[in-house]
């Protein structure tokens, strides 16, 4: 995800970066919890990890 989104923090800040990431994190995790089958929770999983991995980078 970093060499994708790496330059995000450069251009558009890293507090707005963080706030994506913390959205995108939230409706995963949702998403995980309200999962009425197995591939809807692995779907839930992998948005808040790729949203985790994008934030560190600030």
């Amino acid at each position: 995800m970093r060499i994708v989104f790496g330059h995000l923090p450069d251009r558009i800040g890293g507090y707005r970066v963080t706030l994506w990431s913390l959205a995108i994190e939230a409706i995963g995790q949702a998403e995980l919890w309200a999962a009425p089958y197995e591939i809807v929770a692995l779907g839930g999983r992998l948005s808040p990890a790729l949203a985790a991995r994008w934030s560190f980078r600030c």
